[in-house]
């Protein structure tokens, strides 16, 4: 149950997930990996593990800008009210 002592907790802890969630990022190694993979997918020479490999870097990143935008909202909400 909620109570109003708790409420400035809880927006601390959504404050601080969604920074959390903004750093988040590829590293380097990955980026080099899936601009290799691009490469290779519009050369068609990728295998059927590198298309997977390379399914799973695009889900990733859809999710992460999903994640990342919501993150930006709440921190806009809670910058306004």
């Amino acid at each position: 149950m909620s109570t109003p002592a708790s409420e400035p907790d809880d927006a601390n802890l959504r404050r601080d997930a969604a920074r959390r969630a903004l750093s988040l990022s590829f590293t380097e190694h990955q980026l080099q990996r899936m601009r290799e993979l691009a490469e290779k997918a519009r050369q068609g020479e990728l295998t059927l593990d590198e298309h997977d490999e390379l399914e799973c870097y695009e889900r990733t990143g859809s999710l992460l800008g999903v994640l990342q935008s919501k993150a930006r909202s709440i921190l806009e909400k809670d910058d306004l009210g």
